[in-house]
C-alpha cells in the first residue's frame, strides 16, 4: 500500500517538474524574442 502511494506521488511530481520545466522553457524563448526584436 505504501509503495502504492510513493509510486503515484513519484508520477506527480515528475508531471509537475515537466511541468514547471515547461514553464521555464516558454519564459526564456519569450525573454529571447523579446530581446531579439528589440
Amino acid at each position: 500500500m505504501y509503495q502504492k502511494i510513493t509510486k503515484s506521488n513519484q508520477f506527480l511530481y515528475k508531471k509537475l517538474a515537466i511541468i514547471l520545466l515547461c514553464l521555464v522553457h516558454k519564459q526564456q524563448l519569450y525573454i529571447y524574442l523579446n530581446k531579439s526584436v528589440l
